[in-house]
């Protein structure tokens, strides 16, 4: 029959909502065993002692659990012998299960069967499907899962410098934009943990950055093509030839909305104001990055007007005094309206930063920045310890 003290204590905590503070576990060689429990509620916090066994055996059983925002926590394990079993597979002080990890995978002796990202991403959201392979992957193969985002990480790091050596513009955007997600987001870091700030970041920016970076590098490689086509046609008529690069201009104006909005995001979370960005909106990103002098330069060449072309708004090449002008006309309304006219020169520029230099600076320092943040995150006691919690429930 459950003791007195054991009831009490059952009842504050699953009935009343207390939640379990700190224990402690003494014995004494005439007195016994004791247990204290210490409880919190809404600011209130409450003490018991017993001697009784079932309440000491409960205390005991109470290990350090972590919540799906990283928040440590005591809680009763189900399986303690698998719990201290999953903490030892998890640490490597000397770096040698790491180092294990990257040579099997460099030699091909090891081979995935699971989607490491996916797993990652899995146990980071709300609910994590324990059973799912990816997630039963990554808690399994937890070291080849960093070494495999260390190794991709690091190829990436010598395509960066590799590509900062023979492009200053790239140069220039690059550290700029990365300074600005490292501050923004990483930096929510020092106020929660890394698993809360990483979940934070994906919940603001909500990018899918392996599509991001399949379609930059699909559409970069398109608008290559049309540019080589222009060139290899020779002379061309000016109309077609002024569409040919608004064409071209709006698909990579469209691959920044994401990257740009990132960067306000961050800005946001830099003051403690990333719930007042709202919505992902290219107009909205370019308005308030060019407001701030420490971003301006990263939307010189973004012009949203032309993006929204012929979505939004039509446009016609005109020639004025010789010279040619994409003119945006709002068409949705009657009558048609024009909006703006552009010099097919200023665009041309445009396009070309756009092209040469910014879309790739944006896209691979956000790639370098989620690899970063991905190791911080993996390498982490919080997320460790959410690995060892998950078969604990």
């Amino acid at each position: 029959m459950a003791s007195e003290d054991f009831l009490l204590l059952t009842n504050l905590i699953y009935n009343d909502r207390w939640s379990i503070q700190r224990t402690k576990f003494e014995y004494h060689k005439d007195r016994g065993a004791k247990a204290t429990i210490t409880l919190s509620k809404n600011g209130q916090t409450r003490e018991l002692q017993s001697s009784a066994e079932d309440f000491v055996r409960f205390v005991i059983q109470m290990k350090k659990l972590v919540n799906l925002r990283g928040e440590m926590k005591l809680g009763k394990v189900k399986d303690t012998e698998r719990y201290y079993k999953d903490i030892e597979n998890l640490v490597d002080e000397k770096q040698e299960k790491t180092r294990a990890a990257v040579k099997s995978i460099l030699s091909g002796e090891f081979k995935f069967s699971f989607n490491p990202r996916n797993g990652i991403r899995k146990i980071l959201q709300d609910r994590i499907p324990v059973a799912d392979l990816d997630v039963r992957g990554v808690k399994s193969h937890f070291f080849e899962t960093y070494a495999s985002l260390l190794l991709e990480g690091q190829h990436l790091v010598k395509l960066d410098e590799d590509t900062r050596k023979g492009n200053s513009d790239y140069a220039g955007y690059a550290s700029k934009y990365g300074r600005i997600l490292n501050r923004g987001f990483l930096g929510q870091a020092n106020k929660t943990n890394m698993v809360d700030a990483y979940r934070k970041y994906i919940e603001a920016v909500q990018v899918d950055i392996e599509d991001l970076v399949r379609r930059v590098y699909e559409q970069l490689k398109y608008v290559h093509f049309l540019q080589q086509l222009l060139v290899d046609a020779g002379k061309v008529d000016i109309e077609n030839g002024a569409r040919a690069i608004v064409d071209a201009y709006w698909r990579l104006c469209e691959l920044c909305s994401p990257m740009l909005h990132a960067a306000q995001v961050a800005l946001a979370f830099s003051e403690d104001k990333g719930s007042e960005v709202g919505q992902s909106s290219l107009d909205n990103s370019v308005k308030s990055l060019r407001n701030n002098p420490e971003t301006m330069n990263l939307v010189e060449c973004v012009e949203p007007i032309l993006r929204n072309s012929e979505a939004h708004c039509s446009s016609s090449i005109v020639l004025e005094n010789g010279q040619p002008f994409v003119v945006a006309y709002e068409s949705r309304k009657y009558p048609a309206r024009e909006i703006k006219r552009f010099p097919l020169s200023e665009v041309t520029n445009s396009l070309n930063c756009l092209a040469k230099s910014l879309v790739l600076a944006l896209c691979m320092t956000f790639q370098l920045f989620e690899y970063a943040f991905l190791l911080l995150v993996l390498g982490s006691y919080e997320f460790k310890m959410l690995l060892v919690t998950l078969d604990q429930y």
